[in-house]
């Protein structure tokens, strides 16, 4: 096998993947903006950033976000939204939260699992970058993208 088709045949096998991550983005996203239609959920996109949260999965990745909102997250309130979903038992939540937080006016609890369904089923949680209401960037907390939560805080500095 010549090195040209090699070439060849990796840049072809790169762009099939790069089209199906692609297009698993783009129903994730679509997936979002439908729920956030469906549920009333719409006004959660009226700030810059918004959070969602699941109640179960990497237990790293909850744990940061969640020390991050019992931390930090009052200090940034105006310019982000709290979404908890997957949520069983709203007393479990609030005793790993603190009754504080959960009272906030930029959390808000998907009691229906909504936004536990479908594409949107992870085991992470999201950061959804918005502009005017348009969701234009969403953002893992995984292990692969452990900058996610400094990403987030570079940009609610600027």
């Amino acid at each position: 096998m010549s090195m040209g088709f090699r070439v060849l045949i990796s840049l072809i096998l790169m762009s099939i993947l790069l089209s199906s991550c692609k297009s698993e983005y783009d129903e994730m996203l679509s997936n979002i903006e439908e729920g956030m239609k469906a549920t009333g959920f719409t006004p959660l996109l009226d700030k810059k950033y918004l959070i969602i949260l699941p109640r179960t999965g990497c237990t790293g990745c909850i744990g940061s976000v969640e020390s991050f909102l019992m931390t930090d997250s009052q200090l940034y309130s105006e310019q982000i939204n709290v979404l908890l979903t997957d949520v069983v038992s709203l007393k479990t939540a609030r005793i790993k939260l603190g009754k504080e937080l959960m009272s906030k006016s930029y959390v808000f609890v998907d009691e229906k699992s909504d936004f536990y369904r479908g594409t949107l089923v992870s085991m992470y949680p999201f950061i959804l970058y918005l502009d005017n209401g348009k969701i234009e960037m969403v953002e893992e907390v995984s292990p692969q993208n452990s900058q996610a939560l400094d990403n987030l805080l570079f940009a609610l500095s600027q």
